[in-house]
């Protein structure tokens, strides 16, 4: 083997990238996009109907929003992550802790 190459590795599909909040890229973009369209509506509303309305309040509703339809998005997209990760939390493990 030669010094500058690397031993491949199999994979066995797509991995997810998780930021440091520990969700994956593709929900924490939709989160984001749901934020911003939040208050641009907001400041719309505001100009529009000479009203106030809470911007954060409309930014939490539609951040989660834009979470959801992008994990859905997500899961359909790459099952098989889904099921690993599923496969591989403790919380879906049935063995006791350390007794």
């Amino acid at each position: 083997m030669n010094k500058d190459q690397q031993p491949q590795t199999e994979s066995s599909g797509p991995q997810p990238v998780r930021g440091a909040s520990g969700i994956n890229a593709e929900c924490f973009r939709g989160a984001a996009l749901g934020i911003a369209v939040a208050y641009i509506a907001a400041g719309l509303f505001g100009m529009i109907f000479d009203k106030e309305v809470s911007a954060t309040t409309l930014a939490l509703v539609f951040a989660v929003f834009g979470y959801l339809i992008a994990k859905k998005r997500y899961d359909k997209a790459h099952p098989a992550v889904t099921e690993d990760a599923a496969e591989d939390s403790p919380a879906g493990s049935s063995e006791p802790d350390g007794e």
